[in-house]
């Protein structure tokens, strides 16, 4: 997905660089719901991203 998304764009979506920050530091923080509602949000957020670009 990620070659697929750089291919295309030459660099990351905006936001995703923070989502992925987002989830490890909750990870780090040993926080699992914090993890696990920032990498909900990260999926949703690429699959609204994916969907627009097709």
């Amino acid at each position: 997905m990620l070659s697929r998304t750089l291919k295309k764009r030459g660099r990351y979506p905006d936001g995703i660089r923070a989502q992925h920050a987002s989830i490890h530091q909750a990870v780090m923080a040993r926080d699992p719901d914090a993890a696990r509602e920032a990498a909900t949000n990260h999926i949703l957020y690429t699959l609204k991203q994916l969907s627009a670009n097709e």
